[in-house]
C-alpha cells in the first residue's frame, strides 16, 4: 500500500487518504474523503513517488488534470498535490507517471 500523508491548510485533520497500487502497473489510485461540514483544502503527499520520475494526477470523479501539464516526483514526495473537497465530500486521484 502506498504511503500517503495529508496535510490540511487549516490545520484541522478532518480529511483522510489511503493508496491503492494497481498491481504489476506503476499507476496508483488515492482517494481522499472529508469529514467536515465546509470545504476544505489539502496537500495530498505522496511518499513513495520516484523523485526521478514525472506524474500525471487526476481526478477520476470530476475529470479534472490536478497538475498543469507533469508534477515531478521530488514535489510530490515534499510538498505533494492539492485536492479541494466539498463537504462531507470524498474523490479518487488517479497519480500515472509521464
Amino acid at each position: 500500500m502506498p504511503k500517503i500523508q495529508v496535510t490540511e491548510e487549516n490545520g484541522r485533520s478532518r480529511i483522510v487518504a489511503f493508496g491503492r497500487k494497481v498491481e504489476n502497473r506503476p499507476e496508483l489510485f488515492v482517494t481522499v474523503k472529508s469529514s467536515s461540514e465546509s470545504s476544505s483544502i489539502a496537500k495530498v503527499i505522496v511518499r513513495d513517488a520516484d523523485p526521478e520520475t514525472y506524474y500525471s494526477v487526476s481526478d477520476l470523479l470530476s475529470g479534472r488534470i490536478v497538475t498543469d501539464g507533469y508534477i515531478s516526483g521530488e514535489i510530490l514526495r515534499k510538498e505533494g498535490f492539492e485536492a479541494a473537497l466539498n463537504g462531507f465530500g470524498s474523490t479518487v486521484y488517479w497519480i500515472a507517471p509521464k
